[in-house]
């Protein structure tokens, strides 16, 4: 049955300070796009404003390009990447692009840099807190509950390449090195003390959108949009090959190693039963 006009007018109202439609300009975050917004504003300060942060400075901006180009990783060879081209593989980027963004929720998504973002903001808390506890305590104390700290590890190497891109870029550019930056390189040299664990790209990633001044959560979605790239650049490629061995894998490459070929009782006593019936 139709609602009435009464239980319209009743229906819980969802606000939004994203963005509206306008006669003679639109607006974005509390700008006009055409007025405020375009012609002076970076795609990186656009993500910023819609994430509820402020606008970015051109530097900023520039800074968050070079971190964007140094966590260039395209090796389809790497699960989130390679999902992402087998479900292009039919000639479909778009479906290659989101295939590859769920696939890497678990890996180097969202939820990963959320947990790195959390607990840098915890760390720091705790050791400008009034108990005033040592990082080797508490870093220790980290490693007790998770041996992996996310944000840390780079496998089979002794350092992030990203890493090191990006670093050379703050030498050659001059960008600020944040609070949070120099608690990741504090923890990394903590870490060395035990165990051969670098900084990765995501930990530093997350420590310089913390210096930002983005909150933990945004900062995660932030640090997912910067490692994009490599994502898009799969699908598209992905869709355009249609390779038929990402569709369907041929013959000789599979191998089965399983118990040999037999008939089941089940079709034993089918074929019994239909010799008997054909005499």
């Amino acid at each position: 049955m139709a609602e009435t006009p009464d239980e319209a007018r009743n229906v819980d109202e969802i606000r939004t300070a994203i963005g509206r439609f306008g006669w003679g300009d639109n607006h974005l975050a509390g700008y006009a796009v055409a007025g405020d917004l375009a012609g002076s504003t970076s795609v990186w300060s656009l993500m910023s404003l819609v994430f509820g942060h402020r606008k970015l400075t051109d530097a900023e901006s520039s800074m968050l390009d070079d971190l964007a180009a140094s966590s260039a990783l395209a090796d389809p060879r790497i699960w989130p990447l390679k999902a992402g081209r087998i479900a292009a593989s039919w000639g479909n980027p778009t479906a290659g692009f989101a295939a590859s963004v769920l696939a890497a929720t678990g890996v180097a998504g969202p939820g990963t840099s959320r947990l790195c973002a959390q607990m840098l903001l915890d760390l720091r808390s705790r050791l400008s807190g009034a108990e005033g506890v040592s990082l080797p305590t508490a870093v220790g104390e980290l490693l007790e509950r998770n041996p992996r700290l996310p944000g840390f590890g780079v496998p089979l190497r002794p350092a992030d390449e990203r890493v090191l891109a990006f670093q050379q870029c703050v030498r050659v550019h001059q960008w600020p090195v944040g609070t949070y930056q120099l608690l990741v390189y504090d923890v990394e040299a903590e870490l060395s003390r035990s165990r051969k664990t670098a900084v990765n790209i995501g930990g530093l990633g997350i420590a310089v959108l913390l210096d930002l001044g983005f909150a933990a959560d945004t900062a995660a979605v932030m640090m997912m949009l910067i490692i994009q790239p490599s994502f898009i650049g799969n699908a598209v490629e992905g869709a355009a090959q249609q390779a038929p061995v990402l569709r369907s894998l041929p013959h000789s490459a599979l191998r089965y190693r399983g118990v040999a070929p037999r008939t089941s009782p089940r079709h034993r006593d089918a074929e019994r039963d239909d010799r008997t019936f054909r005499g």
